[in-house]
């Protein structure tokens, strides 16, 4: 049995004080709800093996958000440069590659594409996934290389304002 938890990034500064859409960091709200939604895995009992992040720094920082929530080590956490602007054909050749040692892995990233990847994969349909949503996918897999279009169960898809 494999889980996937898609998380899209927390609410995002706007405007053009950066030089690029990558380097833009979190707002104040984004920096309270990312750890909200990490203390909300914590309660629900939810175990993460493996966070991987878009290097975009809003998605960096939810993921640190989350992971400091969980107790998991900031310095485990992997930052993959192809999640950025990744569309869902390339999202689930990135998930076919996945470890196998680990079962639950959060993925963190950006819409529309991971919203359209839940859809893609869940059982559910998911007409929007807002800032720092999580939608957990859960696969009767062993081996994340089998992950394929319509094979998992939606097991939840919460975010900050449930």
């Amino acid at each position: 049995m494999k889980t996937l938890y898609l998380t899209r990034h927390a609410k995002s500064e706007h405007g053009l004080n950066y030089a690029s859409d990558a380097e833009r960091p979190l707002n104040e709200r984004g920096k309270l709800a990312a750890p909200q939604m990490g203390q909300w895995l914590l309660e629900e009992g939810v175990q993460i093996d493996r966070i991987i992040t878009s290097t975009a720094q809003r998605a960096v920082m939810t993921a640190y958000g989350i992971a400091s929530a969980l107790g998991y080590p900031e310095s485990d956490i992997d930052q993959n440069p192809e999640i950025y602007n990744a569309d869902v054909k390339i999202l689930i050749k990135l998930i076919n590659g996945l470890d196998n040692r680990y079962d639950n892995i959060m993925l963190v990233g950006h819409n529309p594409t991971f919203t359209l990847a839940a859809n893609h994969l869940g059982d559910r349909t998911i007409s929007h996934m807002p800032t720092c949503t999580i939608c957990a996918l859960q696969f009767e897999i062993d081996d994340w290389q089998t992950v394929d279009y319509g094979l998992a169960t939606t097991l939840f898809c919460e975010s900050p304002k449930r």
